[in-house]
């Protein structure tokens, strides 16, 4: 774990063990930090033979306490997502029985992590998961949940449908709604919005098959739900995929100013060149109706088998976005945090969104240059410009850092970047406009 001020500066870090050593995990679909009206965080982890974790820190990311939760008579016990609700913690996702089915679990636990109460929700004899949950009071939840309908076919065809469940304080959980098989709202995945004006739904909406009825074709789709369950509102986004494509959203926020950000992953394909991981950033309405959309490339060489992917987003006092998951360099994996603006800039000095889900050529990378990563100087190779100019150097402030002044008809610049702080830099070719990132280690 580690906590990071606004400019990115690492404040704190903490790596943590098992009582014996070993790695504890969070995945994309099981785990989450989050915020405590404390000022601390909590957070679910899990190991390899199935020991769950609730882990509870304070605001420097010291250990306040660590709660087990053994797999007892379940096969798997470690899908869980936390959620602050009155004086404890909602844990959510699913656990998995001796005969392999997949069953929903809310389990309800103090603010040390004892056991209040647990309920299993078993909407399919195949496979339930627990999506989403929201309060909608001290005394209400709304829950979310995907089953399957028939049998679950690895690598085949599978049907599906969605559901949501009211819950009091005590755990017993009601069904409200339930969709039919392949709903025209998308296979649900999160609860976006649960306000007076009703409920917003994010999932992915069944557009056909390729081969045979394998692999499915899906679509991002936002619907708009009012409390007697009335679709309102109903908008397909994006591409259509197949679902190894990558193309989704993973998390939520709402703006400053009411309106909702997603963040995820999709994939881009130039020319002949195979298709690479960008994060993927999607701005909408109350009223569904698109505002903006951006990929992003992370601050790594943009070929492949490179990419990225966001998992999270949340927003800070000042209204900026924060949004965080993984960046990929061949082999390795890094953490990958980036800071938006609310209207989708990742800095002062250049800022390009579209109207989704049509493509813009992001200009930002108009140029190359290399080693990238660098260290003590890079090269920066130039647009065919005959007029002289100046290549211009900012850091993530938009602080001029240098400028290098270029003769006519130079095809590239050494720039030396010895001394500079880690971090990433945008370089500025002032005739053209043309830009290109550094990261700088």
């Amino acid at each position: 774990m580690a906590k990071l001020d606004t400019n990115g500066n690492v404040l704190h870090e903490r790596f943590l063990r098992d009582t014996m050593g070993g790695g504890l995990a969070i995945d994309i679909d099981w785990g989450r930090m989050v915020a405590t009206p404390d000022g601390g965080y909590a957070a679910t982890a899990a190991t390899f033979n199935n020991i769950a974790y609730l882990i509870k820190y304070n605001a420097s990311l010291e250990i306040e306490f660590i709660k087990k939760y053994l797999p007892g008579n379940w096969v798997s016990n470690f899908w869980y997502s936390p959620v602050v609700w009155n004086d404890g913690y909602l844990l959510y996702g699913c656990i998995q029985t001796p005969d392999l089915t997949v069953v929903g679990i809310v389990r309800y636990v103090d603010s040390h992590g004892e056991l209040i109460w647990e309920t299993l929700i078993e909407d399919s004899p195949y496979t339930t998961i627990v999506r989403d949950l929201k309060p909608i009071s001290d005394s209400s939840l709304l829950i979310l949940t995907g089953s399957l309908v028939t049998p679950p076919v690895i690598g085949g065809q599978n049907s599906a449908k969605s559901l949501m469940h009211t819950m009091n304080a005590s755990g017993i959980a009601e069904l409200i709604w339930e969709s039919e098989p392949e709903p025209e709202v998308g296979y649900l995945q999160n609860l976006v919005s649960v306000s007076e004006d009703g409920i917003i739904t994010y999932g992915v909406a069944l557009k056909g098959y390729l081969n045979n009825g394998y692999p499915q074709l899906i679509q991002p789709t936002l619907a708009k739900f009012d409390y007697n369950f009335n679709v309102l509102d109903l908008q397909n986004f994006g591409p259509i995929r197949t679902p190894s494509s990558l193309h989704t959203l993973r998390d939520f926020t709402e703006t400053t100013n009411g309106h909702f950000i997603g963040v995820g992953n999709t994939s881009e394909k130039t020319e002949n060149e195979p298709s690479r991981g960008k994060g993927w950033v999607y701005a909408f309405s109350p009223d569904l109706d698109s505002l903006w959309s951006r990929k992003i490339t992370t601050p790594l060489p943009d070929v492949f088998p490179n990419g990225g992917s966001f998992y999270g987003v949340g927003r800070l006092s000042s209204g900026n976005l924060i949004m965080g998951g993984t960046a990929t360099d061949g082999d390795n994996k890094y953490a990958w945090i980036v800071k938006l603006t609310p209207d989708g800039c990742l800095d002062t000095l250049f800022c390009q969104t579209s109207s989704a889900p049509s493509p813009v050529k992001d200009v930002q990378n108009q140029l190359h240059a290399y080693p990238n990563p660098a260290s003590e100087a890079f090269w920066v190779e130039l647009p065919d410009y005959t007029e002289p100019s100046a290549l211009s150097v900012y850091n993530a402030m938009g602080s001029l850092i240098t400028r290098v002044p270029l003769p006519e008809g130079a095809d590239k610049v050494p720039v030396q970047s010895a001394g500079w702080q880690p971090g990433v830099y945008t370089g500025v070719h002032e005739a053209s406009g043309a830009r290109v990132r550094v990261v700088v280690q």
